[in-house]
């Protein structure tokens, strides 16, 4: 059976999960609370998904939902397909979207909360593997001709940018849903896999795949935050939500 087909209750694809701001005419104000639109794209499990009564969860997502409760606002989720997302993200179209990494290109049109968690990039590979690639580096295994199966929409830091993207083009098997990539490599189709630890190590427990290994070497370790485009929000807003936020990180630590 394909490890996709074990994947119950949630939709086909990785996400980038975002978030369209769009507050209601003063005449609804009156009848009802502010409202901030989730736009999804797909599942990113643990972080943010849909359990299989369509209901939004995950542990990014809850974090603000409640820290935006807590300023007058509704969070509300609808979908959208997430290739259509990575410009407009850039060009800050795009009012919100949960588990960001900061660059310099999504800065010039995007503000960024402060970090909330970090975010540990690396790379999997099947037991039957762990013989020959346990001591390799990534670049190691690469420059041997193996294949690596990433989500381009994701941002994995400028290392794995310059190193990786750019120098091994025909390796890179691009794929959105984390799912559809472990299926390939439980299926033989690519050797590895590159994705957050915690998504890694969520989504083969999940899906039943107990012969994955987590290199222990990680490819870039990262802050990730909430960003917000420049245009939606005002910087009192960003501060309410800031301090929120650090009142909120003094007494959890999120995945």
């Amino acid at each position: 059976m394909e490890v996709i087909n074990a994947y119950k209750g949630f939709a086909n694809h990785r996400i980038v999960w975002l978030f369209i701001l769009s507050v209601f005419s003063p005449s609804l104000l009156a009848a009802q609370d502010k409202v901030i639109e989730l736009t999804a794209t797909n599942n990113w499990y643990p972080y943010v998904y849909y359990d299989s009564e369509r209901k939004v969860r995950g542990s990014d997502y809850t974090i603000l939902k409640n820290l935006l409760n807590e300023m007058g606002y509704q969070l509300r989720a609808s979908t959208f397909p997430e290739r259509r997302m990575g410009r407009k993200i850039e060009q800050g179209d795009i009012e919100v979207v949960l588990g960001a990494a900061k660059n310099s290109v999504r800065s010039r049109n995007n503000t960024f909360s402060l970090p909330y968690r970090k975010e540990t990039i690396t790379f999997a590979y099947l037991k039957k593997h762990q013989s020959a690639y346990a001591d390799k580096s990534l670049l190691m295994l690469l420059d041997e001709g193996h294949m690596v199966a990433i989500n381009k929409s994701g941002w994995y830091g400028e290392w794995f940018a310059d190193n990786v993207i750019k120098a091994y083009p025909k390796q890179i098997v691009h794929v959105e849903s984390v799912n559809r990539r472990l299926n390939l490599v439980n299926q033989n189709r690519v050797e590895l896999i590159v994705d957050d630890r915690q998504v890694l190590k969520a989504n083969a427990k999940l899906l039943n795949v107990k012969n994955l290994i987590i290199s222990e070497t990680p490819i870039n370790v990262q802050d990730v935050h909430f960003m917000f485009s420049k245009r939606a929000v005002t910087k009192d807003f960003m501060r309410e939500f800031n301090a929120k936020l650090a009142e909120f990180l003094l007494h959890n630590t999120p995945l």
